[in-house]
């Protein structure tokens, strides 16, 4: 997410961690936009657990559908 980092003790990630028994990091884009983000991961091929895209990492075969 384009941002300003938020306290890492934040009330969403306690509770993503009270779900999935797993902590998890956080990652603001700071100097950095969203589509240059997506790039990235797309081109590299390794994406994080969870993210917040578009359709271009459909497109790309980095997340599928599920129905």
């Amino acid at each position: 997410m384009e941002g300003e980092s938020i306290d890492q003790n934040n009330d969403i990630k306690k509770e993503i961690a009270r779900l999935t028994g797993a902590d998890c990091e956080e990652l603001w884009l700071v100097g950095q936009s969203k589509e240059s983000a997506l790039n990235s991961y797309i081109v590299s091929g390794e994406y994080p657990d969870f993210i917040s895209g578009d359709t271009s990492l459909y497109e790309a075969g980095g997340i599928t559908s599920f129905r």
